[in-house]
């Protein structure tokens, strides 16, 4: 009974262990973005960082989740998961 359990408990870590290094490893794949909306032209919006003054080129899919009034001109936080170089969400940052 004994060795089972250490089994058990052997599995059990290593499956923790598996969780949590994969919910790392998919941090290290995304990015944030604050600044200022500039342009958007079809799904290609265009931000310039807050903060650094760089400009980024960034791509909006069906999929993309929009929180707030997004439009040229706005300030929005957006997450963009760079394995697939697409936006995950944009959304308005309030002033």
């Amino acid at each position: 009974m004994t060795n089972k359990m250490t089994i058990t408990n052997k599995m059990l870590i290593l499956m923790v262990a598996l969780v949590v290094g994969f919910g790392f490893v998919g941090q290290a794949w995304a990015s944030t973005v604050s600044g200022k909306l500039l342009k958007i032209e079809g799904s290609v919006y265009v931000i310039q960082d807050e903060q650094s003054g760089e400009k980024h080129q960034v791509r909006v899919d069906q999929s993309t989740r929009k929180e707030g009034e997004i439009k040229e001109g706005a300030m929005v936080e957006v997450q963009i998961d760079d394995l697939n170089d697409r936006v995950v969400s944009i959304k308005e940052k309030k002033t």
